[in-house]
């Protein structure tokens, strides 16, 4: 009887001890659960700061302020900011008018033909383009200083909002209707066979992209590349049919000598990382010090973005080729890790650095291509090859930059095209040249075909399209 009494007591004490062992192994659960996410935190958290103190390091900015003083201010002289203001707020109030819808560019009718054809609109353009002279002088005033502006204004600080740095996008869009403006009026002028004319409006048009040079962030960087695409679109139009005299050929063509995109690309994926930063800050609670909970969830987050940011940023320097790669091997990266924000950033920071690829060499092309019509219209036929334009119309022929290969030329004694080998800007058929496969954008022909020389305005440019797209709504 005792012996049984005794089992019964043991087995008691068994029953009792179990749920002690879940109770202390549960706690030993969590301490460990607690142990490793303090030790990832205290990585994330000492990840960041090395990367940030690397940042500092190399003289780069991390906030808005520090992204404003690396561009220095202008002089008087060079600085065209309050023009472009008050020509922008003018020209935006004149495209909401209902007329302007009736219109090509600025509206959704079709380009005129050659001059002397038909124009059913020619009447209505001449009276838009009167009736905001004083926008276009002012544009033009600008031009003449070179361009170059500092918007106070383009992206604020917003803290309490979702996204900490805000773009002012209702600028950003009457700089596009400036450029639109800047294109009707060119066309309106080789229309009226004013050679001059046409090629003022078109070189405003290209110095309109330098009023954006020192806004580096991916949405005003779009704008900046779909102003200068607005512009070329024009002068690959016009040139082949214009009787532009020499001198504003090698006007048009020092004017495509100053605009450059290679070095836009550094300072684009700089102002991004602050963007981003501020960005992080207001999730993880950087403000004041950081929250734990915030840190654990996005501090391997924010770690990835700087890592990736840091390796893209270095490959910036190299020749475009090597610049184009990149994002392959870093998006691949970034999506191997648990980094949400940093995989959803790289493809807009990807199309950004294709649409300055795609700008500089459409400037390359361009160039080229003026050089082309100076030979033609001293010789009376069609350069035999790029050399024979060295040295009076070139001081060099540029490679095509995005493939480091020389462009494609062919001619005949009575035609010639010009295009880009490059294969980063054809992955799809559609719209592409049939004769060529060449991007459209990157091909210059003479003499034109009828066909491009009367698109309408709802063909946008590729980057135009890319700048709508991105452009906060």
């Amino acid at each position: 009887m005792n012996l049984a009494t005794a089992e019964h007591d043991e087995s008691d004490n068994q029953q009792r001890r179990w749920p002690r062992w879940l109770l202390w192994g549960g706690l030993l659960a969590i301490l460990l659960i607690a142990a490793c996410s303090a030790s990832l935190w205290i990585k994330q958290y000492f990840g960041v700061d090395r990367q940030l103190a690397a940042i500092r390091a190399r003289g780069e900015p991390l906030t808005l302020a520090e992204l404003r003083a690396c561009n220095p201010p202008l002089s008087r002289e060079q600085d065209a900011t309050d023009l472009w203001l008050d020509a922008a707020t003018a020209v935006q109030a004149a495209v909401r008018l209902p007329v302007a819808s009736e219109l090509p560019v600025v509206g959704k009718a079709a380009l005129p033909g050659l001059p002397g054809s038909e124009w059913p609109e020619a009447g209505l353009v001449r009276k838009f383009l009167a009736d905001n002279a004083n926008a276009l002088q002012l544009m033009h005033q600008a031009a003449e200083r070179g361009g170059r502006a500092r918007f106070t204004n383009m992206v604020i600080e917003a803290p309490n909002s979702p996204m900490p740095l805000a773009v002012n996008d209702e600028l950003l869009r009457s700089i596009l209707s400036c450029a639109r403006m800047l294109r009707l009026e060119a066309i309106a002028c080789a229309y009226d066979r004013d050679a001059r004319g046409t090629a003022d409006a078109i070189r405003t048009g290209l110095l309109l992209s330098r009023a954006l040079e020192a806004e580096p962030m991916t949405v005003t960087q779009l704008v900046r590349v779909a102003t200068f695409t607005i512009a070329v679109e024009e002068l690959k139009r016009t040139l082949p049919t214009t009787d532009f005299s020499d001198e504003d050929l090698r006007a048009l063509q020092q004017t495509l000598g100053k605009l450059e995109f290679k070095s836009a690309v550094k300072s684009t994926l700089i102002g991004n990382r602050v963007e981003a930063l501020a960005s992080f800050e207001q999730l993880t609670g950087s403000s004041g010090g950081r929250r734990l909970l915030g840190s654990i969830v996005h501090g391997a987050d924010e770690e990835t973005f700087l890592e990736i940011m840091a390796d893209y940023i270095a490959e910036a320097d190299k020749p475009w080729p090597a610049v184009l790669a990149a994002p392959n091997d870093l998006m691949r990266r970034a999506a191997m890790r648990r980094a949400p924000l940093t995989n959803l950033s790289l493809p807009s920071i990807q199309m950004t650095v294709m649409a300055f690829a795609r700008a500089d060499t459409a400037r390359q092309l361009m160039t080229i291509s003026i050089a082309l019509e100076r030979y033609r219209r001293d010789f009376g036929h069609p350069a035999p090859n790029l050399d024979a334009l060295v040295p009076a119309y070139l001081a060099e022929v540029p490679d095509d930059p995005t493939s480091g290969s020389p462009f494609t030329y062919t001619a005949s004694d009575a035609s010639y095209v010009l295009y880009s080998p490059s294969q980063q800007f054809a992955a799809s058929e559609e719209g592409l040249d049939a004769e060529t496969g060449a991007n459209p954008l990157l091909l210059f022909r003479w003499p034109p075909r009828p066909a491009e020389s009367r698109a309408t305005d709802s063909e946008k440019p590729e980057d135009e399209a890319d700048a709508a797209n991105a452009a906060p709504k």
